[in-house]
């Protein structure tokens, strides 16, 4: 995640990052970095965040927010 951006981040008390299992690494990279700033939790799932329905999101975060 560009600098540029952490500003934006930082106004969130939590962010989530939701990527598919392929991207394992990736999430959490990107999660070490964002800790410095805010909390970031990681969620990896079976299926591709961008394939799900709004109501499959809803419940997989609910377990996080």
């Amino acid at each position: 995640i560009l600098d540029d951006y952490m500003p934006m981040l930082q106004m969130y008390d939590k962010l989530i990052i939701h990527l598919d299992k392929d991207a394992n690494g990736k999430a959490m990279e990107m999660a070490v970095g964002l800790n410095w700033y805010t909390i970031a939790k990681v969620i990896l799932s079976d299926q591709d965040p961008k394939n799900m329905t709004k109501l499959e999101l809803e419940d997989l975060y609910g377990g996080v927010l």
